[in-house]
């Protein structure tokens, strides 16, 4: 277990981070008593898809209007999720006045041939009723982290209702200054 500790600044005061991980998995609990947990992602997409071993999981997070979860289709004339479990993420510290979050986890068997493509198709799928939606390893998501350079490396996929799609799938792709810069460009389009 390897143990260390950052520090996330913010307008009031600096909020400490402690963070250890433990094969793979970056457990963090904030001074501010958020807890949460993160993925740390190697060079291999598809393994890191394939988190748990046994299926392919892909999380696509969509920021949106509306009061429920929006209906969306994942399936194309190639593929189709064997399962897709939508959670409606909840915004306690009301940080999207006005808009919802909803985490899709689209789950096949094996990750899927055509993968770029089909991250494609998803996210403009995605973004024809979101503001903003992106693809998230397992445990990326925390509200105080939406689209940040501390989770740049997690995101491999972004877009914004009536921008194109981009996606990072190498890992040091996710790791460079250009992708923190895309995702700033996208979190912006969730502050308006």
């Amino acid at each position: 277990m390897h143990s260390f500790t950052t520090w996330r600044r913010s307008e009031d005061s600096p909020t400490k981070i402690s963070r250890s991980s433990i094969n793979g998995f970056e457990l963090c609990d904030s001074s501010d008593g958020q807890k949460w947990g993160l993925w740390l992602v190697g060079d291999n997409l598809a393994e890191a898809l394939m988190w748990d071993g046994v299926r392919c999981v892909i999380s696509i997070f969509v920021v949106h209007a509306r009061e429920t979860a929006p209906a969306l289709d994942f399936r194309t004339d190639q593929m189709a999720p064997r399962q897709v479990k939508v959670y409606e993420l909840e915004d306690e510290d009301d940080l999207l006045p006005g808009r919802r979050v909803t985490e899709y986890d689209l789950i096949f068997d094996e990750v899927p041939e055509r993968l770029p493509g089909y991250l494609e198709v998803c996210l403009r799928r995605a973004c024809e009723v979101g503001v903003v939606a992106w693809l998230g390893f397992e445990g990326s998501f925390h509200f105080s982290e939406l689209l940040t350079p501390d989770i740049a490396s997690s995101i491999y996929g972004v877009c914004a209702s009536g921008s194109p799609v981009e996606l990072a799938l190498e890992a040091e792709e996710r790791a460079g200054g250009r992708w923190r810069e895309v995702l700033q460009r996208h979190a912006e389009a969730l502050a308006t």
